[in-house]
């Protein structure tokens, strides 16, 4: 099938899905026969994000603790029928038969903000060094990008071997807090000889890049993706974790590898190399694809 085709097909199945999602209640969307299971979560998930549902969203905003998924989903279920029923809108449903389908996508809606919930934790969490888990993966991505080389000390210069930019990487950490070290690890165990081959193209002086560095840039746009609500969708495909995320931070970071091996660029071609990695993968993720 050609890729125009298939954009223009998106683009029409995307029109539809908004116009459904702002005339049809929950419990409608649930009745429609033709919706797969990925698209009647889509909907209903967007329809909770419409203003005239602000009073059911914020039954999950007041709730301090999030763990407990079902007793949010009853919560948030008695609420919209609630709701649904003043606005007159499913008096002919039946209800028996289509509860059970709503709950199933409201679950997935809750476990959605769940996930986004941990990681923009995460990007606010600063790096401690009195938290021995974060320390040790620290030594971790220094390993899996130095196998063979010892680290000193844990201020060193040598820090700069893997492209961060001073003795200590915590200053570079502030930025997008333990989030990005996670990211970066994520990536070398997911990509063990690209990430080390892409590490030593970056510290040639002809092509020279702050590998890490550029790594904690690419985590801050897969995190303003998240929260523009842009990977809802990849997310709610499947069940919603944070593996869809760090997914889409390979993507970006792999594909920025590849454009400065390809490109002989130099660190102050940075920012157009953003520019343009992070215009692809978006197209990609618009086009549904998930990242590998």
């Amino acid at each position: 099938m050609p890729r125009w085709f298939l954009r223009h097909l998106l683009s029409v199945l995307s029109i539809f899905l908004s116009l459904a999602s702002k005339l049809f209640s929950a419990q409608t969307i649930c009745f429609l026969p033709f919706l797969t299971l990925s698209q009647r979560h889509k909907l209903i998930m967007r329809r909770l994000n419409t203003s005239s549902y602000e009073n059911v969203w914020k039954v999950f905003l007041d709730k301090k603790n999030l763990d407990d998924c079902n007793a949010i989903v009853n919560d948030i279920t008695k609420c919209l029928v609630k709701h649904e029923e003043r606005m007159a809108l499913t008096a002919w449903l039946p209800k028996q038969s289509i509860l059970p389908q709503l709950q199933t996508s409201l679950r997935s809606f809750v476990l959605l903000q769940q996930v986004k919930h941990r990681i923009t934790a995460k990007a606010a969490t600063p790096f401690d060094t009195q938290n021995t888990t974060h320390e040790d993966m620290l030594n971790q991505l220094w390993q899996s990008l130095k196998p063979s080389t010892p680290l000193a000390s844990r201020i060193s210069h040598q820090w700069g071997d893997i492209g961060f930019q001073g003795n200590d990487p915590i200053t570079d950490f502030r930025g997008m807090g333990i989030l990005s070290l996670y990211c970066l690890l994520f990536y070398c165990r997911r990509f063990p000889d690209t990430s080390k081959r892409h590490l030593e193209l970056t510290q040639r002086a002809e092509t020279f890049c702050p590998y890490c560095v550029a790594g904690i840039n690419f985590t801050d746009i897969a995190c303003q993706w998240l929260k523009k609500g842009m990977l809802d969708d990849l997310m709610i495909d499947q069940i919603p974790s944070e593996d869809v995320f760090y997914r889409v931070f390979g993507a970006l970071f792999l594909r920025f590898g590849e454009e400065w091996a390809h490109g002989n660029h130099t660190v102050v071609d940075f920012p157009v190399v953003r520019d343009i990695v992070q215009s692809q993968i978006s197209e990609q993720i618009r086009m549904g694809d998930i990242p590998t």
